[in-house]
């Protein structure tokens, strides 16, 4: 390989490395929303309880 072929290889392998990056970052923000949703439910269920017992 010539030099100009190993650094444009190298450019492609630092390319992909941000893209994988960027999507576990994507998918970890996407879990970190998902459990804040399930958190309002479960929230808003236990108000329901509440309300239903008679408590305020």
């Amino acid at each position: 390989m010539t030099p100009a072929e190993i650094k444009e290889l190298a450019r492609e392998i630092a390319r992909e490395v941000v893209v994988e990056q960027r999507r576990q970052e994507l998918a970890a923000y996407d879990t970190t929303l998902d459990f804040d949703q399930m958190a309002k439910v479960q929230r808003a269920k236990m108000r329901e309880l509440k309300r239903a017992k008679g408590g305020q």
